[in-house]
């Protein structure tokens, strides 16, 4: 099933970033989270009209690149993903896209100092782009550091290289060295390095431990980094933002333990094997059904909701398929503090369930349908009001009304938890109410290639169609002038 995207345009400042990028060979570009780093990255390959593309990414976003790609780039190059140790790019492929484990699987280590990449990751490429460049934080000499950014490295056999974080130093400046060593700006090793610009003590068991950033370094770092990084924060680049951003993160379906989802186990199988896989396809000729329909421009939103509780077992499962690499981005994000807090919606108990499990260090509480008054009022007031409450996953038929939940300027969904747009856009609006002083981030995280993840995106388009054109009817005090203040 191939999707249809249509066409985009950059906001103004990441035009401005694209060119940035463009016209260096090495550059960090550092936006905050949410300002469409991915685009830049895209859009500045296009501008140097580059033919021959490596992109490394973080495993669960590879799908997204890919998406992405297709989207922003208008030269239409051959894209492949290589997502297997074994996996090697065609004669065609011209964008190539891998995990830094892939590249890591793939470089051999017959001694200490020189790690020896595979010979079809030599390239030559035009440029290459790092994605979530602080997985490479451990200083030069991290392995994994080496095999990307070493004299040895996968760097090493492109004109340029281009870094994109939303958080470069997560912890101290120290994680900076891989940049400013690579990029040009210091001769210094790692250790030399964080000794003059952190503090630092030797620890008799694990050695040389890292307490922080002496503020009397920050202008020498500041001075490092000007030839090297572009950074804009939403506060840079209100005025062309718009109030809600939304945003489709595709994913490859993650590993399932049916072991701790009894509730789905006792759903999807009590009844005979043979009996559930009749179910299952019944499932899916209806969903393919629906997207014929909606294809062809029939009522296709009415049918869907027709079909939304005949099709929850499939529903279910895939919904528990998205928590593992949805959990991963999210996780790694709430770690290194890119935001301070994030609303999930989903629908089903069994996700749910996971995503607060696998959340519960940073806080997550749930509010269900059956949650008493009391608690949801005492779920809604810690994570307005207090920092260690960092997570509110709320059952959309629960939670997508009558809350006003904005000490949050992000949301996620869990595919689309509702087949009616018009639960979405409220659902969004929980963010999205008077006193929100900032954008609101949506993002909707699909499956790849399913029936499930193609009506996901025709609903969720809907729904921020719904979002724009009430927010152009409730005119420029809402839309613009309330986060200028």
């Amino acid at each position: 099933m191939t999707a249809t995207f249509e066409p985009l345009l950059p906001l103004p400042f990441q035009w401005t970033g694209a060119q940035w990028l463009s016209a260096t060979s090495h550059g960090l570009l550092a936006d905050e989270m949410g300002l469409g780093k991915t685009a830049q990255g895209v859009i500045a390959s296009d501008l140097i009209r580059a033919n021959f593309v490596l992109i490394v990414c973080p495993a669960v976003m590879r799908r997204t690149w890919e998406r992405e790609w297709k989207r922003w780039s208008y030269r239409g190059l051959h894209v492949e993903v290589l997502t297997e140790v074994k996996d090697r790019p065609s004669q065609q492929a011209q964008v190539v896209i891998c995990s830094y484990d892939y590249i890591m699987r793939n470089t051999q280590w017959p001694g200490d100092d020189r790690p020896e990449l595979a010979t079809h990751l030599h390239g030559p490429w035009d440029t290459i782009i790092l994605d979530e460049a602080h997985y490479l934080k451990g200083g030069m000499e991290a392995k994994r550091s080496r095999a990307i950014l070493g004299h040895y490295g996968v760097s090493r056999h492109s004109k340029r290289v281009w870094a994109l974080t939303g958080t470069p130093a997560p912890s101290h400046v120290g994680e900076l060295h891989p940049w400013l060593r690579v990029f040009g700006q210091t001769t210094l090793a790692y250790e030399p390095f964080v000794k003059r610009y952190c503090y630092t003590k030797e620890d008799p068991k694990y050695g040389l431990r890292i307490h922080g950033t002496r503020p009397q370094a920050l202008p020498e770092i500041h001075r490092m980094l000007a030839p090297i990084m572009l950074r804009r924060l939403q506060e840079d680049v209100l005025l062309d933002l718009p109030p809600v951003h939304t945003e489709d993160v595709v994913v490859e379906p993650g590993e399932v333990d049916l072991s701790v989802s009894p509730s789905f186990c006792s759903y999807a199988f009590s009844g005979l094997e043979e009996e559930f896989r009749k179910t299952l396809y019944k499932e899916l000729v209806e969903l393919e059904e629906a997207v014929r329909l909606v294809g062809l421009g029939v009522k296709g939103i009415q049918y869907l909701e027709t079909i939304a509780k005949g099709s929850e077992t499939i529903r279910r499962y895939q919904a528990l398929q998205t928590v593992q690499p949805m959990v991963e981005i999210i996780a790694d994000e709430l770690a290194r503090n890119a935001y301070p807090k994030i609303i999930i919606f989903d629908y089903f108990k069994d996700s749910i369930a996971r995503l607060q499990d696998e959340l519960k260090d940073f806080g997550a509480a749930v509010i269900w349908g059956k949650t008493p008054d009391n608690k949801r009022d005492l779920h809604i007031r810690r994570f307005q009001e207090k920092d260690d409450y960092r997570v509110l996953i709320l059952q959309i038929r629960a939670g997508g009304v009558g809350v006003t939940l904005t000490a949050a300027n992000q949301v996620a969904f869990v595919g689309v938890p509702s087949f009616v747009p018009g639960d979405l856009e409220q659902a969004i609006r929980r963010s999205r109410r008077f006193g929100q002083k900032k954008p609101v981030f949506v993002r909707f995280f699909m499956l790849m290639d399913s029936y499930m993840t193609r009506i996901s995106e025709i609903v969720a388009r809907k729904a921020k169609d719904l979002v724009r054109v009430l927010d152009e009817r409730e005119g420029s005090v809402n839309s613009t002038n309330e986060f200028a203040e």
